[in-house]
């Protein structure tokens, strides 16, 4: 029977369904004691020997492409929730093999370790994005992704959605336009400030040189 939002699931808190598989239901759910939100995959029986294999088969696992398991209850798995969406085309021939080299990279550590992904498809396979700044003028939209494997900060036309560029080099987060918008400042996976220099050409963003300001920061605004 499928939980609702509101029920209890040992110390989780069942939030809302987010899938269904051959073998049971998905749903997003707070871990009440650590206030974080999880993903738990509830088996239609009791524990079988095929969920009690992918349990160990993820928990074996260390890779930034691959959800983590927290917990394992009598008939669920508790992983790492993803807040992103499903990879969808058609997509570009440079978007494609980003993608690809991620999945592949994925595959490539569950092989090492003897494992087989037995259910590859689109609907398993998500980036979030996250931090969403628009320029100025409202021509741009900065905003930071986990799709390259680490958050990065990105840039794209809006509304259109094209000419999509990397600011960051070595990871980045937390965008935030100059008020005239020639400057495009983030922060670092190490908390350094940076200010990257940008200009527009001919409909297109450019970016410029990218200097380091300062460090130490949490959170900021300009």
């Amino acid at each position: 029977m499928p939980l609702l939002a509101g029920e209890k699931l040992g110390p989780y808190e069942i939030l809302a369904p987010i899938g269904e598989g051959g073998m049971g239901q998905v749903y997003k759910a707070r871990d009440i004691r650590l206030d974080r939100i999880v993903a738990i995959k509830v088996s239609k029986t009791e524990f079988s020997e095929r969920f009690e294999r992918e349990a160990q088969a993820i928990s074996a696992l260390n890779h930034p492409h691959i959800c983590q398991l927290y917990d394992v209850g009598p008939n669920y798995l508790v992983m790492e929730y993803v807040d992103g969406t499903p990879a969808k085309g058609p997509l570009g021939l440079e978007k494609t093999m980003e993608y690809a080299r991620q999945i592949t990279s994925a595959l490539d550590a569950a092989h090492s370790k003897k494992i087989t992904h037995r259910d590859l498809k689109p609907a398993n396979t998500e980036f979030s994005e996250s931090n969403p700044q628009f320029s100025p003028d409202g021509k741009w939209i900065a905003y930071s992704s986990d799709e390259s494997g680490r958050s990065e900060i990105y840039v794209t036309a809006f509304p259109a959605g094209r000419g999509k560029r990397r600011v960051s080099v070595d990871g980045g987060t937390l965008p935030r336009w100059r008020r005239d918008a020639k400057h495009l400042f983030y922060t670092t996976l190490d908390h350094q400030l940076m200010a990257a220099w940008m200009e527009a050409k001919s409909g297109a963003l450019e970016v410029g040189k990218i200097d380091a300001l300062f460090g130490g920061l949490v959170d900021y605004d300009v």
